[in-house]
């Protein structure tokens, strides 16, 4: 008996954690990343929690209805840690190649003098801030004082952090000791429009551009959400509500079925059922809002990245959001999919592409730039990579054989 593709739906609970792992992937290749998880609080925080529990991380909530800031909050979860201590002297260890115990040895009991000669004789480079820190850190196991919240307020002065005046800096430094796994996650609950035109909602967006892996989402409710998209100009905090939105209430939308076409393709590479679903969320953009079109380009470049993983014959060639040796405009060249060795570059067009002029002549300069450096460009809607799959995989097969051929002629 064949197995029906479109019977493959994902189950109610399993939504919103498997977009979570869609935003995880885009975090992973650096892409700074904010969760906007639109429906009741309490839903929310329950499959907050458990997607946090199945990726063995930890986290902890926020809100700005709360007197206590964001980054007095956070350090109140990290200093929680029991494991900190033994990572900061594993740092130590590493860094100077011995054992903790030898570390243990040569900082307890030991005079301030000692303590600094100790830091000034690392090989590290740090921020000043991160000075400050490992300062703080050494001093409190000379001392042999257990780490604990109750360190945060000394912690918050020494590092100059006001009350309400969140820094990214205040929490991105603490990634120069230790790996980003162990620094927890946030949940930030909003419960009113006003809270998204604040400045915490400013700062937020500051912390996720400086510390992009690590995993961060906001709580919205569908109404205030609503009402912020309709009410606020377009900026670049509105965008990335709008690329990482998850709404709860969408769910049965991924009830569709694929075409045909898509189905059998699928079936005949024997796609996961994660790669349907990746399939069955995409087909639903066209008949919503625009308001998804960001996110939606975004999941079709992994869509058909993974795709062309699972085909033997573009297995391996193309690597996902690539960043070049050269720059377009002020930073680095990136392309959504890139072949190094034929130099074949993807490029995929969300729905915005068509419909401000400035963006389309941007994309024409970026092709532009792309064929100045002799890599071939090729463009697809995101609303056909579901759709046209095989179309689009026919055009990337076609070009890589005419590559390669090309090749073999300037070889003899």
């Amino acid at each position: 008996m064949a197995f029906n593709l479109n019977n493959a739906q994902p189950e109610r609970a399993t939504f919103v954690p498997y977009q979570l792992d869609i935003h995880q992937q885009w975090r992973k290749q650096g892409t700074p990343t904010l969760s906007t998880i639109s429906g009741y609080p309490d839903n929310i925080r329950k499959i907050w929690q458990q997607w946090i529990t199945n990726h063995t991380l930890t986290t902890t909530t926020w809100s700005p209805d709360t007197s206590q800031s964001l980054s007095t909050c956070w350090l109140e979860a990290l200093l929680a840690k029991q494991t900190l201590r033994r990572h900061f002297l594993e740092y130590l260890a590493v860094i100077n190649k011995c054992t903790t115990e030898h570390i243990l040895h040569r900082l307890i009991g030991k005079t301030r003098y000692e303590l600094d000669i100790f830091q000034r004789n690392l090989p590290i480079n740090l921020s000043t801030a991160g000075d400050v820190l490992l300062h703080w850190f050494i001093e409190l196991i000379a001392r042999e004082q257990e780490i604990t919240p109750l360190f945060v307020p000394e912690l918050v002065k020494i590092l100059n952090v006001q009350n309400g005046q969140d820094s990214q800096n205040d929490l991105a430094v603490f990634t120069e000791f230790f790996p980003l796994e162990i620094l927890p996650a946030l949940l930030i609950e909003i419960t009113n429009c006003n809270h998204l035109n604040s400045s915490s909602i400013r700062s937020i967006i500051q912390l996720i551009e400086s510390l992009p892996k690590l995993p961060v989402a906001l709580s919205v409710p569908p109404d205030t959400l609503a009402h912020y998209f309709s009410s606020t100009a377009e900026s670049r905090i509105k965008t990335m509500l709008h690329t990482g939105l998850i709404a709860i209430n969408q769910q049965d939308s991924l009830k569709i079925n694929l075409p045909p076409e898509t189905t059998c393709f699928l079936q005949q590479y024997h796609a996961s059922t994660q790669l349907i679903n990746e399939a069955k969320s995409l087909l639903r953009v066209p008949s919503e809002a625009p308001i998804d079109c960001s996110n939606a380009r975004s999941q079709a470049e992994l869509f058909l990245f993974n795709v062309l993983e699972l085909v033997p014959d573009t297995h391996g060639i193309f690597k996902l959001n690539t960043k070049m040796p050269f720059t377009f405009g002020n930073q680095a060249m990136e392309i959504d999919l890139y072949a190094h060795k034929e130099r074949i570059a993807i490029e995929i067009d969300g729905y915005y592409h068509f419909q401000e002029l400035e963006t389309w002549r941007r994309d024409r300069r970026k092709d532009l730039a792309l064929q100045i450096q002799g890599i071939l460009v090729l463009r697809f809607l995101a609303e056909d990579v579901v759709t046209r799959l095989e179309e689009i995989l026919n055009t990337i097969r076609f070009t890589l054989r005419s590559g390669r051929k090309e090749d073999k002629f300037k070889d003899n």
